[in-house]
């Protein structure tokens, strides 16, 4: 976890107290970009983990950053002490497609906006939602199917961002925004491509520069904001609206104010969940299968817990405690 602290200086001085994070010596104006670059995100933040331990600080350019590992320091950051610490320049970067939802806000907004969507969010009221997960997993797997009788190949990748996005499309708006052609997945990919490449760069140009990337953007932003302010315009007017996510965001309300969310804010909130509940699971699905791929014996031992428990039969919410090894693994 990276966390932003409030007041913190902005270059790391070897001369300061001892009782700064330790971290790798960065370089003028780039901090530890080229060794970021060079390495990897990833093998960067286990790398210096190994070499300077569960809290430890580098440079993105001109923003510092730590990386905290321990829980007790994840509860310091997120809860005992969240008010001396703020989300950083990335988040900034991310609210130019997702808006002020629950990912991006902060203080008093954020907290009413936990307030309001907590509920809907609880164990009992997400189980339901689990026959489509199933219903979506086994219609790919029947394509699967089809495929292998042909003996050709899948793109691991593409394959389970599809299936997250059927999912999450089903369970917010109750239709599969996945299917090819959909305005949503085409604008929604344009503007995550661009956000990811901002977010993994510290000089950016203003969206108010007219080159052809930034119009790109600003163009599937808007198709997105006309798609979704369209929707929960109609779902607003429905006099039984089905019961998903959406539906259940708009009766959602303030414990506190009893007050509800402006399409604004159910904008933000829909693009945030849309986000947070297709790519960020389809990354971590391929990962899965790519390390199954390198442990057969993982696999083997994963395969025989599905075999044992569903006997054949589709899952559901009910067999999840008896698939222990299967929840180690996903």
């Amino acid at each position: 976890m990276i966390a932003e602290q409030k007041e913190e200086p902005a270059m790391l001085h070897t001369n300061l107290p001892t009782k700064l994070a330790p971290g790798p010596r960065p370089l003028p104006v780039l901090g530890n970009t080229l060794g970021i670059l060079r390495q990897g995100q990833v093998p960067f933040q286990v790398i210096n983990w190994r070499r300077y331990g569960d809290l430890f600080r580098y440079q993105v350019g001109p923003y510092l950053a730590h990386t905290i590992v321990r829980p007790d320091h994840v509860r310091h950051v997120l809860a005992q002490r969240r008010d001396n610490y703020e989300k950083g320049p990335g988040y900034a970067k991310t609210r130019e497609l997702l808006g002020y939802g629950l990912l991006t806000s902060e203080d008093e907004l954020w907290q009413q906006q936990r307030r309001r969507i907590q509920p809907p969010f609880t164990h009992k009221n997400v189980t339901p939602f689990a026959q489509v997960m199933v219903a979506s997993t086994l219609q790919m797997l029947e394509q699967w199917e089809a495929v292998a009788q042909q003996g050709a190949t899948v793109d691991i990748h593409e394959e389970m961002t599809r299936l997250t996005l059927n999912i999450i499309g089903r369970t917010m708006f109750s239709f599969a925004v996945g299917e090819s052609g959909s305005a949503i997945v085409a604008a929604y990919s344009t503007a995550a491509a661009h956000i990811n490449l901002r977010l993994a760069s510290f000089l950016d140009l203003p969206l108010v520069i007219p080159p052809p990337a930034n119009r790109r953007f600003k163009g599937a932003v808007r198709t997105l904001d006309h798609l979704v302010y369209q929707i929960i315009a109609e779902r607003r007017r429905h006099p039984n609206p089905p019961d998903d996510l959406l539906t259940r965001l708009i009766n959602a309300r303030d414990e506190e104010s009893g007050t509800g969310m402006s399409d604004g804010q159910l904008r933000d909130e829909t693009m945030t969940i849309f986000f947070a509940g297709h790519e960020t699971t389809a990354e971590a699905l391929t990962w899965a299968w790519w390390l199954l791929a390198q442990h057969p014996e993982v696999e083997a031992r994963l395969a025989h817990e599905v075999a044992h428990v569903l006997a054949g039969k589709p899952p559901t919410a009910a067999d999840l405690p008896q698939l222990v090894y299967t929840r180690m693994v996903w």
